[in-house]
């Protein structure tokens, strides 16, 4: 069988993700994991990517795929898309609304304030459907990009786990 240019990168991609995965040791046995879905490549990716990888039989884990909606924001995303998205793979999807004050802290911009918020309310989520990892992975295109990038990542990675749950 012949295969697209797509279909080449996608398994490409899917391949090397799966590797890192196991390599690294991401991924445990009955982990939860928390998927920030923004609607951006990268979060769609990210929630096809463990999708089909969590129906691998080892390690078995599951994806919550959350979007968090700033209401005093003047931006619209498109929260159904969003969820029929993430449902198409099996992957339960939660809308979580909350806000800020931007006068509460003069010395920080709205969009770090706002980018704080957001953190925080994944946290928040985290916590309250007991899940225990937060993933937030780049995914690079090109293959030098990637091999470049790839220890830094996962020290970066490793680093956090070892802060949030030790």
């Amino acid at each position: 069988a012949r295969f697209t240019e797509e279909e080449k990168t996608l398994r490409r991609i899917e391949k090397r993700f799966s590797k890192g995965m196991v390599e690294y040791g991401l991924i445990e046995d009955g982990d939860r994991i928390l998927i920030g879905l923004s609607g951006g490549k990268d979060s769609l990716a990210l929630v096809e990517l463990l999708a089909r990888r969590a129906r691998v039989f080892k390690p078995k884990f599951s994806v919550v795929a959350v979007h968090v909606v700033m209401k005093n924001i003047p931006y619209q995303s498109d929260a159904e898309y969003l969820r029929n998205f993430a449902e198409s793979w099996g992957v339960p999807f939660v809308l979580y609304e909350t806000e800020f004050d931007a006068s509460t802290d003069t010395r920080k911009s709205p969009c770090f304030l706002c980018s704080w918020n957001r953190r925080k309310a994944l946290f928040t989520v985290e916590e309250f459907y007991k899940l225990k990892i937060v993933v937030q992975l780049f995914i690079w295109f090109q293959e030098r990009k990637f091999a470049e990038n790839k220890n830094f990542i996962m020290n970066k990675l490793s680093r956090y786990r070892k802060l949030r749950y030790n």
